[in-house]
């Protein structure tokens, strides 16, 4: 088993596509507060360095 390391480059692209993903639910209204059925979106912490 493989478990996540701190990956600087996939941390940035998923960062980028993170946003992506919530500015078009944004575009298309999809959030609650704009009369869509998304009431929430979450991203994860990053986890603490030991």
């Amino acid at each position: 088993m493989v478990y996540p390391t701190d990956n600087e480059p996939f941390k940035f692209h998923m960062q980028r596509f993170t946003c992506k993903i919530v500015n078009l639910m944004k575009s298309e209204g999809l959030y609650a507060s704009q009369g869509g059925p998304i009431i929430l979106s979450q991203c994860p912490p990053t986890e603490p360095k030991e």
